[in-house]
């Protein structure tokens, strides 16, 4: 049985990729919680893995953004200069996958919640 402090320390840990909404960096929550909050084993664990998840949700925003402008420069318009990429688009590309990605680690809160084990499809078992 987990203790309420280890479920309570758990769910922040993986709830808190929500800040990466206003800010972009939220892998330092859980990595903060992961490396100074030792409670217990299983909070330590999730914290990891909400770690984990979120660098990894970072990077997958970051290959979306850089990979936008790479696909316009490798179609010039037809008079030959270079097309922008529509930001707005790619910005509102991010945000889907994002949210997505988001909805994912807040279900895993809600297992955290209930005290139950979860593990993350792409990063479990790092």
């Amino acid at each position: 049985m987990v203790d309420r402090r280890s479920v309570q320390i758990s769910l922040i840990a993986h709830a808190s990729i929500l800040v990466g909404f206003f800010f972009r960096y939220s892998f330092i929550l859980p990595l903060l919680i992961w490396k100074t909050m030792k409670h217990s084993k299983y909070s330590e664990g999730q914290a990891r893995q909400a770690t984990y998840y979120q660098i990894f949700a970072l990077l997958l925003i970051l290959v979306i953004s850089f990979g936008g402008e790479f696909i316009i420069l490798l179609s010039p318009a037809a008079d030959g200069r270079v097309q922008k990429v529509d930001d707005l688009l790619v910005k509102e590309i991010e945000f889907v996958v994002y949210t997505l990605l988001s909805l994912y680690a807040l279900y895993g809160a809600y297992r955290c919640s209930k005290g139950g084990e979860f593990k993350y499809m792409l990063v479990g078992n790092l």
